[in-house]
């Protein structure tokens, strides 16, 4: 979604204008452009979705397979780490990140990627536990195989899959507590746009003006089911 006006000029005259070729999706309460207004928090939560799931992806896979490969203290040490990350909420450590370092998008995408470490970590942990009986991994032993070739070539590509499904599935729950936050006025600066940030701002025509407030309800919609299918296990 490319803006197609400045989102943040103000047009008192042509507030609440219908849909037309000049404003798509027509004009807020401040006359400003509601798809350039789309526009810009598709790219935000895009970009709070994306920092958030490298996070917890790569870190949790990782931390899974080494702690499902090892075992032992490994195990014990990475399982405690991961559980710490369960306990708390993910709104609330989103809370905290978002005060700490105010209307810091990619801080908020560090906050919602570490609170899901513990998810991506315990289904790789399992799931290794069940691909390292298969006979072909002994016999990679046997033939003196590196750890990390095994790790590498065999177990990362066999959790690919089910790693992947589960990342569509937080990447909505991201888009969700992104979303929730801006609404409530923290994670971002709330001069720019946000989906969460203008149903706030909308909430009191909802009644009135029902079309200013679908908008950003549906963006937040269709992103989290883009990712839910992307990514479902099924087109994998």
């Amino acid at each position: 979604m490319i803006p197609t006006q400045n989102p943040k000029f103000v047009n008192i005259a042509n507030k609440f204008l219908p849909p037309s070729s000049e404003h798509l999706m027509g004009t807020d309460h401040l006359g400003r452009d509601i798809f350039s207004l789309m526009a810009q928090g598709f790219l935000r939560t895009l970009y709070v979705v994306v920092v958030a799931s490298a996070v917890s992806y790569i870190s949790g896979v990782f931390l899974g397979i080494i702690a499902g490969f090892y075992g032992g203290f490994p195990l014990v040490v990475i399982r405690f780490l991961t559980d710490l990350t369960l306990i708390i909420p993910t709104f609330i450590v989103a809370l905290i990140s978002s005060i700490m370092f105010s209307d810091s998008v990619f801080a908020v995408g560090l906050a919602l990627g570490f609170s899901n470490i513990g998810f991506f970590a315990n289904q790789s942990y399992k799931l290794c536990d069940i691909i390292l009986r298969d006979p072909y991994v002994d016999t990679l032993r046997m033939l003196q195989a590196p750890n990390s070739y095994i790790m590498r070539k065999f177990l990362f590509p066999e959790l690919l899959p089910s790693t992947l499904n589960l990342m569509g599935n937080k990447a909505s729950n991201h888009i969700l507590a992104y979303a929730s936050l801006t609404f409530i006025g923290l994670g971002a600066d709330i001069t720019s746009p946000d989906f969460g940030t203008m149903l706030y701002q909308y909430r009191g025509f909802i009644i009135e003006k029902p079309l200013v407030v679908l908008w950003p309800a549906l963006g937040i919609f269709f992103l989290s089911l883009i990712f839910h299918y992307t990514f479902d296990e099924v087109h994998i």
